[in-house]
This record gives structure tokens, sequence and C-alpha cells, in this order.
């Protein structure tokens, strides 16, 4: 972390980062938005999805949580920038997973 980051106890936003073509990304995301997001929508905390084609079903979550930006096929350059950006500001990033499966057999 840079001199310039904010302190990670002194972030209030959320990030979410995935390709959204593997379903566990897309469960993963609406879990979180279904059952964890809405107490936190109502502490003004701002969620960030970016990634690669963001389904339709996440749009309408926009309906519900006014707070969510929303960046699909968002290209490598401007995903950079993005989180650049996002560290100079306050944002806490999520990385979770519902379930998976391991191929490693």
């Amino acid at each position: 972390v840079s001199k310039e980051d904010v302190p990670f106890e002194n972030r209030d936003g959320l990030m979410f980062i995935g390709g959204f073509n593997h379903t566990p990304n897309q469960d993963a995301i609406q879990w979180f938005l279904d059952e964890v997001y809405e107490p936190l929508y109502k502490l003004n905390i701002k969620l960030t999805i970016a990634g690669s084609n963001v389904p339709e079903f996440v749009y309408k979550y926009k309906n519900k949580f006014k707070n969510i930006e929303i960046f699909s096929n968002i290209s490598t350059e401007n995903l950079n920038k993005l989180i650049e950006d996002l560290k100079s500001n306050p944002t806490r990033y999520l990385n979770f997973s519902v379930f998976g499966k391991n191929t490693s057999d």
C-alpha cells in the first residue's frame, strides 16, 4: 500500500471485480446483493461492480440500490485506472465465492 492510499480502516465503499462468464461469480454477486448488501446500502455504502459480461440481472438491482456503479466489459487499462482511482478513495474490495469446485483431481 502506497503512502497515498487511504488506510483500510478508513475505507467505506466496496468493489467486486469478476468475469461474469464464470457462473460462481454470478452466484456470488447475486447472493451478496440478496443477502448482505441491503443494510450496507442503508448506511450509504457504495458498491462498485466491474467485470466482463455483467449479466442483466445485476443491472436490475440498481432499481433497489441507487448507489451501485456497474462497469461491464471494461478494458484492462480502464480497470487498472478505476482501481487506482478507488485506492485514493475510501473503498474495500470484495473477494468471495458462494461455492466452487476443485478441478485438480
